[in-house]
């Protein structure tokens, strides 16, 4: 008869191993919550929920980083991390965090900067068809394809929808404003109107929206079929053009009840503009317009126009060549370079712009 086998004494787990797994659990679920993108305009740290507080944070979570990396806990880390992956990414995302929590000193960014690049602030920003065209340098082609589309659309009867698709700052409502106030599309509708959407899509009070812009008259109707009446009666028979800016709405079926009520119209054409391809598909009957990036010719107008104001420098200057290459930073997005142009034309002097450019760009 064998002797019973003895079992093995379970090993206790140091602390200092669960502390590492501990460490290495939290560093996963981190780095998994935050895409850090940086192209030639601007960094944007996109949270996987939407809580609007990752820009405060931002020098708490590259301290937490080090905290991990220093402390007992992080030969352990190594141990387990053999091939030192988690432990390179936390390097890099430290040295990230890091450098532009820099940026945002040497450019004096708040955090709402944060919301308006990611389009968190969409809530908070509002738009209007007024546009001062003498500030608006480029975008003539895409200017002149929309108002050809637009005028033929109007040709004919029903409803027709041409979404202008690109990132955010790349001028998509400028465009918009551009075709809005254009003559040619004031004489060809009867009824003109503007509504700002966002990423909140309240069928009932953007029915009103849509209804007050388009007759100039109050309407804050609590019933959706009280709207829908008179909304039907003003644009019976009509030529009816509208803007819908910065549209979110994935969702078909409030896209078709916001567009029913419009059948009595004679025709309606609808100009949409959105950073999303999913909703352009979903919303066109037309192919969309892409809108790309500005020349760069047209941003360094732009660029001198917020920055130096009236002042003329001669084409060969430091604070010239400085403002070029930090122009060319900001990748063709136009709102990078106003906003860019405006914090330097507070200081300018080649002294403050070198030193913005060394902490945010790199060496000239």
């Amino acid at each position: 008869m064998k002797p019973p086998r003895r079992r093995r004494p379970r090993l206790q787990q140091s602390s200092g191993s669960t502390t590492a797994r501990t460490a290495l659990s939290a560093v996963r679920k981190i780095t998994g919550r935050f895409e850090i993108s940086a192209d030639r305009a601007a960094v944007q740290l996109r949270p996987e929920e939407e809580d609007g507080g990752t820009s405060e944070h931002i020098g708490e979570i590259a301290q937490r980083f080090k905290e991990i990396s220093s402390d007992g806990a992080a030969p352990q880390l190594r141990t387990e991390d053999e091939h030192g992956v988690v432990s390179e990414r936390i390097r890099k995302i430290t040295s990230r965090f890091e450098e532009i929590s820099k940026d945002r000193a040497a450019l004096h960014l708040g955090p709402e900067i944060g919301d308006i690049i990611s389009g968190r602030d969409s809530w908070r920003r509002l738009t209007s068809h007024l546009l001062d065209e003498s500030l608006v340098f480029g975008r003539i082609k895409e200017k002149e394809r929309t108002i050809e589309s637009v005028l033929s659309f109007s040709q004919g009867s029903g409803t027709q929808v041409l979404p202008i698709v690109g990132m955010g700052g790349i001028g998509k409502s400028t465009v918009a404003q551009m075709v809005y106030n254009d003559d040619r599309v004031q004489d060809r509708f009867d009824l003109h109107g503007w509504v700002h959407v966002s990423q909140t899509f309240d069928l009932l009070k953007l029915t009103n929206a849509v209804t007050e812009s388009l007759t100039r008259k109050q309407c804050e109707f609590s019933e959706l079929s009280c709207v829908h009446d008179v909304l039907k009666e003003e644009i019976n028979a009509k030529d009816v053009f509208l803007v819908l800016d910065d549209l979110w709405n994935e969702q078909k079926n409030l896209w078709f009840e916001l567009l029913h009520p419009l059948k009595d119209a004679q025709s309606v054409t609808i100009l949409v503009t959105t950073r999303s391809k999913v909703v352009a598909c979903l919303v066109q009957s037309v192919e969309h317009l892409v809108l790309g990036i500005l020349p760069e010719d047209h941003c360094w107008l732009l660029f001198q126009h917020y920055a130096f104001g009236n002042k003329i420098f001669d084409e060969g200057s430091t604070l010239v060549q400085v403002g070029r290459k930090i122009m060319q930073k900001c990748g063709g997005l136009p709102l990078a370079v106003k906003s860019i142009g405006c914090l330097l034309r507070l200081k300018m002097d080649v002294q403050t712009w070198m030193e913005n450019w060394k902490v945010s760009f790199g060496k000239v």
